[in-house]
């Protein structure tokens, strides 16, 4: 197996940010010694904190409140920000501040809205003025400010220790460090970086050159030693700049004090120690840090483990192996996947698609396209049912948290996010959006349908209390436009409500127009938790009269429901350019038991809108088709009734996937017989999938059944009344 520098990098990134903690309870610093006592806490759309008990310490008030790696929190709101101690205190709240960094060593660097940078005690208190225009975190007992473009080495008191004149200080961050690096460099050591010629080199903390400015890249020295790079080979040096070994490696790697993985040759990986002696001879294609000085590794494209010497632990049997809290997961050479343990012993049988530890004797597997949770006794704690997990976060989240135990996912299924817990039990009745990682104290942060943050601690306690449904009953259109609001629930009495005719503005309602053109309607946006309802299904219309806009338009909104409600044009059929439903931006959008009809271009119009579910609902009636999706995901059309419509294709996709038709009847359908070729379920690519259950056609025209051959999963169809006139779409084009 094959494998580059930067692949190798990667898979040990991955690999090495594990997070350590333990019981002191050591104040102000960011090191793996600070204890949880302070979680942020929601209550509606406001923030405080709260103890990992749940009981309120600082009284929800804030407009966002964080926890930093220091145990402190930290809050804005309005012009304001300030610190919590871990105990609860506020300890500052200022308008002056832009940003407080974390406390390391005691201190935290800050940011004035000036610009300007300096230094906070434990207490809040500031120790060193704010007269500096860049200053980084104290190392023990120093740290770098800059005045201007000259950078000054000073004390925690603020004096001066040295100048280090236009060098830029090098401060890897945690999550690109090995774990040896993260927690036994060598704080009074800096690299540095010359600024027109990117070249790094090395201080100590009295600003003295040790290497002057000659390597692209130099890593944190550890027991005095450092890989250095130049002209893209490395070697191992010495704090003072001699040589350990020539420059002839092409990457090398820190897995411990004396340890390091080399790859030379651009194809063959080793191990060599700190004095540069070769331990694992340098002949596989890749290797990766294993549990307890073992390593991963891969030869003539089979995976294996071996120990410090070189000696075989785990047979080279697998297609790709990997570890995660003192387990294996292998794929063998049938790609299926499994799980072992270090004497080979199979825990986990090779026959799922996926495997990922969550934590001990917990497994997230993927068979067939869908998930659930096993333990190691092949038990299934969630039925493989699910279809796409997220345990979301960016690559930074992903590395620092990959070797922390898992408490809490994500599963979606009809295309609604559930969060349970390992367990398989749900860990509340919302539905949910996303889902982080743990972070170094165990919490995760989850997004829930309302697109409102919610942190979660490693017992399943959700610190957050969402504010009550405001219940309001309206009769004209007027009064509709003033209702909507976050957290609201409108009930609609029976009667009419032309959008065209709204003339006021709100916080959450904007007329949709054309300048100097008569056509109007509204648009919902920027909204939370909204739900609109008629009080008797059918009895309630959203109309507008104009045939060039939408009826209604939804955007950057989450969590809307329309439900028992009549909307479309009134107009007669023609010449039409509104859909009538359109949504931009849209998180959870339910359209329950409502008639969707035209004479609209497409019953519903959606970009960059996820879990949106038509329910019990007739689209009818339409001139340009059914649906369009552009950039959406987990759409459920369930038990829905679409008849009467016309157009080019019927539903057109582009950039969207997993797309469900359940229990739906496509009545009198009809494409063009001119002109063409028209599908009836237009895909832009080959990889979008759009699954039919327990559907029937009755009536239905189109060219083409859809454009790709594989484009669509069929369970239990009846195809008879659909008629096609041409082989697949796909065949004519290729």
């Amino acid at each position: 197996m094959k494998n580059c520098t930067l692949a190798l990098l990667v898979a040990l990134l991955l690999l090495s940010a594990a997070c350590r903690q333990s019981d002191n309870k050591a104040p102000a610093t960011t090191d793996d010694t600070v204890e949880l006592s302070l979680i942020p806490y929601r209550d509606g759309d406001l923030w405080g904190f709260a103890k990992p008990n749940g009981s309120v310490v600082v009284r929800p008030q804030y407009e966002s409140a964080y926890l930093l790696d220091d145990g402190y929190g930290r809050f804005y709101s309005g012009d304001k920000t300030g610190i919590i101690s871990p105990e609860g205190k506020v300890l500052l709240e200022t308008t002056d501040y832009m940003y407080i960094g974390a406390f390391e060593n005691g201190l935290a660097s800050f940011v004035t809205k000036a610009g300007r940078n300096g230094y906070l005690n434990a207490q809040g208190e500031v120790v060193i003025a704010p007269v500096y225009d860049e200053a980084y975190p104290f190392q023990r007992d120093f740290a770098i400010v800059r005045k201007g473009s000259e950078y000054l080495l000073i004390r925690p008191d603020g004096s001066l220790i040295q100048s280090v004149g236009e060098r830029i200080p090098i401060q890897m961050e945690s999550f690109l460090m090995s774990d040896v690096e993260r927690l036994q460099a060598d704080p009074d050591f800096i690299i540095v970086q010359q600024p027109k010629t990117y070249l790094n080199g090395l201080i100590d903390k009295k600003g003295t050159t040790l290497i002057e400015p000659i390597y692209e890249s130099l890593s944190q020295p550890v027991g005095g030693i450092l890989v250095a790079q130049m002209a893209n080979k490395s070697g191992l040096i010495r704090t003072d700049g001699s040589a350990i070994t020539p420059r002839e490696f092409d990457y090398i790697y820190r897995v411990g004090a004396d340890r390091f993985i080399v790859q030379k040759g651009g194809d063959k990986s080793g191990v060599i120690d700190e004095k540069g002696k070769v331990v694992i001879p340098i002949e596989y294609s890749s290797l990766i840090e294993g549990p307890n000085d073992t390593y991963l590794a891969y030869r003539n494209e089979s995976a294996g483990l071996i120990d410090k010497n070189g000696q075989i632990v785990l047979p080279f049997e697998y297609s790709v192996l990997n570890n995660r809290l003192d387990y294996f997961v292998a794929t063998n050479r049938d790609m299926r996947t499994g799980v072992i343990n270090r004497r080979n012993e199979v825990l986990l049988s090779f026959e799922y698609d996926m495997v990922e530890i969550l934590q001990a004797d917990r497994f997230l597997v993927e068979k067939n396209g869908k998930r659930g949770i096993v333990n190691a006794r092949q038990q299934a704690l969630l039925p493989i049912e699910y279809d796409v997990t997220y345990l979301g976060g960016d690559s930074h989240e992903y590395m620092e948290g990959l070797d922390r135990p898992h408490h809490c996912l994500l599963l979606y299924k009809d295309g609604q996010g559930t969060l349970f817990n390992v367990d398989g039990k749900p860990l509340s009745d919302k539905k949910w959006l996303y889902c982080g990682y743990p972070d170094r104290f165990g919490l995760v942060v989850a997004t829930d349908a309302n697109g409102r943050e919610n942190y979660i601690g490693p017992d399943g306690r959700i610190y957050a209390k969402d504010a009550p449904l405001k219940k309001v009953t309206v009769s004209n259109v007027q009064a509709l436009s003033q209702a909507i609001g976050n957290d609201t629930e409108i009930t609609l009495e029976d009667g009419q409500y032309d959008l065209g005719a709204v003339t006021d503005t709100t916080k959450f309602v904007s007329i949709f127009g054309f300048e100097g053109a008569p056509d109007r309607s509204i648009i919902i946006h920027d909204v939370r938790n909204l739900h609109i309802k008629a009080r008797n299904a059918g009895k309630a219309q959203l109309i507008t009269p104009h045939a060039f806009v939408p009826v209604l338009s939804i955007e950057n909104s989450y969590n809307i429901s329309l439900t028992g409600l009549s909307v479309g044009h009134e107009v007669a059929p023609g010449l039409c350019e509104g859909a009538v439903l359109t949504t931009r931006s849209v998180q959870y959008l339910l359209v329950d038991n409502c008639d969707l009809y035209g004479s609209g271009t497409l019953g519903l119009e959606a970009y960059d809108t996820g879990s949106l579910m038509l329910h019990n609902t007739v689209v009818r009636e339409c001139t340009a088709g059914i649906l369009a999706l552009e950039n959406c995901y987990n759409a459920l059309v369930d038990n829905c009734t679409l008849r009467d419509n016309e157009g080019d294709h019927m539903v057109k996709m582009m950039n969207s996937w997993k797309i469900t038709f359940r229990k739906t009847q496509f009545t009198n359908n009809q494409t063009p017989t001119e002109y063409g070729p028209y599908e009836f379920f237009k895909l832009q690519a080959d990889y979008e999938r759009v699954a039919l259950q327990d559907c029937t056609f009755t009536n239905c025209t189109a060219d083409y059944f859809a454009t790709f051959s594989n484009s669509l999963e069929e369970t239990n169809v009846n195809r008879k009344g659909l008629q096609v006139t041409q082989s697949l779409w796909r065949q004519v084009v290729q």
